[in-house]
């Protein structure tokens, strides 16, 4: 009995510690939202109909931060991003601020809102 109750608890601790370091990899970011092709064009006059362009959505989206990186979303976050576009009426200048977690060298998105 000491023994299971013991492996109980090492896992409930093992469990509890997972959630927090998760909870941790929670961020919020603020930059231009882009196609990967675009990336390196002026943001503020970056289109919002040339991110819907076939050539340039294929590539997928990110958001450029203020320190020059291009964080680059996962397929999920791309199609999220393209639903937000397609129903924006802003014609440029797309800060976006989204909240999600890094997955290796991508971005998945939990929300997304234009400013």
């Amino acid at each position: 009995m000491r023994v299971l109750m013991a492996v109980f608890l090492t896992v409930l601790v093992g469990a509890a510690s997972l959630v927090s370091i998760a909870a941790a990899e929670r961020e919020v970011v603020s930059g231009h939202l882009m196609p990967f092709k675009c990336q390196n064009d002026d943001k503020p006059t970056h289109t919002r109909d040339c991110a819907l362009r076939p050539e340039c959505r294929v590539t997928g989206y990110g958001i450029a931060l203020a320190d020059g990186t291009f964080l680059q979303f996962d397929a999920d976050s791309n199609n999220k991003a393209a639903q937000l576009l397609e129903r924006s009426t802003k014609a440029s200048d797309l800060i976006a601020e989204a909240e999600g977690e890094r997955v290796g060298p991508l971005f998945r998105i939990r929300t997304i809102r234009l400013k």
